[in-house]
């Protein structure tokens, strides 16, 4: 019987479809094309049916492993979110992808398994990120890493460099790949093993797209190694005539970011399923490490370095999508949403008000938001250039808006760790001292850090502390940058990393040192914290009876280690570990993105406008969602609530004074009245400081600053920096054109330099700020304007008038006429 007559009888005995049917016949005929260039036809069709009815054998086994594997997942969530202890159906669902800190969601959620991931990858590649880490500075490769790079490629390629650290760097990078493709494929997937695999390719669109397709086609056709490109159907090698077909399709798909093959079971914004997806990144092969670093010169992006990094961070991101939501997350998610809505519907039939269902849709909105979040699909832009110039706007805001945030992040997140520690039932003394003696760790005991399963951001990361408070990190790399310039030689980003590597530290340190005893004989603070994450007492054996890391007489129980053991124990403790530094020091995370970000896209009027809007705000986002949160649904009595709640608003005021007081000093005046001569608090300094430590922090730092009580709008201020900046170009602008047209005097020499010390990258940095004003600014607006020495002193008086407080260097002055006034904290108070 032929080929074609065992097809058609399978179809008539309902064995397969038609569709299933044509599918084989083009398998067939793919394989006879290949296997007829070397064998008789009778050879070929015989050689063509074995393999086509083999592979779809094979890619039935896979379609049932998927089924069983979506099945599963869609269930496990489906029970987990019925589970939580709520007043109404499906409350808490969207704690699936990323719970807060209310502790409601006890199992691990999506963003925690990426999280776990990225920290096991890191540390496996600890040497490798410390060494080939970019500068604190610029962010540019450091000197000699060029050279290591194109060694390392090499290596990963089989070639022999000669280089012995890149030896070691490929072959960590190896395994860690490795690690990564076989958690992949466990939890669904199905990428294929392959030693001459390489590097992954990181394609610029731009750049294809401005070639196009001929001359892209032209040039990589020669960087290929056919010989080892195989067919995804048949398995064999790509028959020569079908390779400009195949180069077609790529091209389509980078330009459309894998829209060109979505179909009904694709992720959004992903293309193909995600279960497979993956595969495409090993499907080109280069020919040797030279065509492939060639190509990424002149089509891809980034160096080595950084796309090693990236594959490591979307990698964990997929394969926490595929744990979560099995190898379709889109039917999950939309199963949960059905499931829900049915049992919501069937809860309201005694409840006329439908309590459940309308508080059920709120939840599906936030699901939907934060699933956008972790998926990718709210970052596709509309428009892309406008979405990438908005981005690259706001990026370069940070560069001159938060160049004091340093000031605000030591002293405020010293106060959410204490709280968190003290909740948590850990020792919470000496906590901005272990901060900067992690800030001025060696490299090695820094190395240590990551090896123990501590994430290396500001190491791996060129956006690291922008990233904390910035939601859309979508501009141009230069822009990114500058801004990463800034908030590395303001103290931002490498004070916020050691805040979290010394919380990290402390906490395997604590969990050490509780090792000796048994769940049961554990504080009942410990207890708690342990059951957040899911941690029973079996979870707990097998974490405390892992052999100890020693380490300059410390001792540390480290996840990496407790992974080897027992990987679910391991994987829980290290999600309270990354959890807990997350509430200690808050960073934004998928939840507050979503809710700062909302829906609209980026590329379109609604979505920038809204990034604008949002631009700082996600900070006071998290407080609430993580640390706020944490207090009312703490399994404790009314009144313990109420006491941590009232105990960190206390201490984060403290602190948020400290370093407002801090901040006054270093733009030349005299720190502000706390409380006047007759013991009278100033509500003025404490309402701001109680902002400037809690609920807002580091949007403090732009709400307060000098620039925003001037020539703002309410409606500026409130549509956020990037529209205000621009608020303020066209003043500076148009403004001046129409003086000029009435015959006005613009004063835009003055004006011009006011714009600059307003929104130069770097002049808000604490530490210079205040020199650059004086000794350049100040002496530049004498020149450009005559009336400088009275718009001088009526400055001084509004600041005296206003607040009560003198300068110790006023503007214009060279040098200081005084120290600052210390005193001036107990003065009488403004009328």
């Amino acid at each position: 019987m032929s080929f074609e007559d065992c097809i058609d009888e399978g179809v008539s005995e309902g064995v397969f479809d038609r569709q299933r049917a044509n599918e084989m016949r083009r398998r067939y005929d793919s394989y006879y094309a290949d296997f007829s260039r070397t064998m008789s036809h009778y050879e070929a069709a015989a050689a063509a049916s074995r393999a086509a009815f083999d592979s779809a054998e094979y890619e039935l086994i896979l379609r049932k492993r998927r089924l069983i594997k979506q099945h599963d997942a869609q269930n496990a969530r489906l029970q987990e979110v019925l589970d939580i202890d709520g007043k109404y159906v499906g409350e808490g669902v969207s704690h699936i992808l990323d719970r807060d800190g209310s502790g409601r969601y006890k199992h691990r959620d999506l963003d925690s398994r990426r999280t776990s991931y990225v920290a096991r990858a890191h540390a496996r590649m600890a040497d490798a990120i410390f060494k080939m880490r970019r500068t604190s500075v610029l962010g540019r490769q450091r000197r000699g890493a060029e050279a290591l790079n194109n060694d390392l490629v090499k290596e990963i390629f089989n070639v022999d460099s000669g280089n012995a650290m890149a030896k070691d760097f490929a072959k960590a990078w190896t395994e860690t790949a490795e690690m990564l493709r076989q958690a992949f494929n466990k939890a669904g997937g199905a990428i294929p093993k392959r030693s001459d695999w390489g590097m992954p390719q990181q394609h610029d669109r731009r750049l294809i797209r401005k070639a196009g397709f001929e001359e892209w086609r032209s040039y990589i056709h020669g960087q290929l190694d056919w010989e080892r490109i195989i067919s995804e159907r048949t398995g064999r090698v790509i028959p020569e005539e079908e390779r400009g077909k195949l180069l077609k399709e790529v091209y389509e798909t980078i330009l459309t970011s894998g829209m060109n093959k979505v179909k009904e079971t694709s992720v959004a914004g992903k293309g193909r399923s995600l279960a497979r997806r993956r595969a495409d990144h090993r499907f080109l092969v280069f020919k040797d490490p030279e065509a492939w670093l060639a190509y990424q010169q002149k089509y891809g992006q980034g160096d080595p370095f950084t796309i090693m990094m990236n594959h490591i961070e979307t990698m964990s991101r997929d394969i926490a999508l595929l744990e979560t939501l099995g190898p379709n997350p889109n039917s999950t998610i939309s199963f949960l949403k059905t499931q829900l809505q049915k049992r919501a519907a069937e809860a309201d039939l005694s409840d006329p008000k439908g309590k459940n269902t309308s508080r059920l849709n709120r939840e599906i909105k936030s699901l939907d938001e934060i699933y956008g979040d972790v998926s990718g699909s709210s970052y596709i832009p509309v428009n892309e250039t406008m979405a990438k110039g908005f981005a690259s706007l706001g990026e370069l805001l940070v560069s001159a808006q938060l160049g004091a945030a340093a000031v605000s992040a030591f002293f405020g997140d010293a106060a959410t760790t204490r709280i968190t520690k003290r909740v948590a039932g850990m020792p919470h003394a000496g906590v901005m001292t272990k901060t900067l003696k992690t800030l001025l760790a060696s490299n090695p005991t820094k190395q240590e850090l990551i090896r123990a399963g501590l994430i290396a951001e500001n190491w791996s990361s060129v956006a690291f502390g922008q990233a904390r408070y910035m939601g859309d990190l979508m501009g141009a790399v230069s822009t990114q940058r500058v801004s990463n310039f800034v908030m590395n030689v303001s103290g931002l980003s490498p004070i916020t990393q050691a805040e979290r590597w010394a919380f990290g530290q402390s906490t395997m340190g604590f969990f050490s040192d509780q090792a000796a005893k048994t769940f049961d004989r554990l504080d009942a603070d410990v207890q708690r914290l342990l059951k957040t994450y899911d941690i029973e007492a079996d979870d707990w054996d097998a974490i405390r009876k892992t052999k100890k890391y020693t380490y300059k007489r410390g001792e540390w129980l480290r996840p990496t280690d407790v992974f080897e053991a027992n990987e679910l124990a391991g994987q829980k403790y290290l999600d309270l570990i990354q959890m807990e530094t997350d509430r200690a020091i808050p960073v934004s995370g998928p939840r507050a993105r979503a809710a700062a970000l909302g829906k609209e896209p980026p590329g379109t009027i609604r979505g920038d406008l809204w990034r604008s809007i949002a631009q700082y705000k996600t900070f006071p986002i998290v407080l609430f969602q993580n640390n706020l949160k944490q207090f009312r649904y703490l399994e404790a009595s009314k009144m313990s609530r109420i006491g941590y709640a009232t105990e960190f608003f206390i201490h984060a005021t403290m602190m948020g004074g400290i370093a407002l007081q801090i901040r006054e000093v270093l733009k030349g005046r005299d720190p502000m009245a706390m409380f006047g001569e007759d013991g009278e608090p100033n509500l003025a300094f404490w309402g701001k400081a109680a902002l400037a430590g809690g609920s807002l922090s580091l949007f403090g730092d732009f709400l307060f600053a000098d620039h925003n009580r001037f020539g703002h709008s309410l409606g500026e201020t409130i549509a956020g920096p990037r529209v205000s900046f621009l608020g303020d170009v066209a003043r500076l602008t148009v403004g001046n054109v129409e003086e000029v047209i009435e015959g006005k005097d613009t004063k835009f020499g003055l004006e011009a330099l006011n714009f600059l010390g307003r929104y130069g990258p770097g002049t808000s940095i604490s530490y210079l700020r205040l020199g650059l004003e004086r000794l350049v600014l100040d002496n530049l607006r004498m020149m450009a304007d005559p009336d400088y020495e009275r718009r001088f002193r009526r400055k001084v008086r509004d600041l005296e008038r206003r607040t009560g407080q003198e300068m110790w260097w006023k503007p214009g002055e060279q040098l200081p006429s005084r120290a600052p006034d210390l005193e001036a904290i107990a003065r009488d108070l403004p009328k």
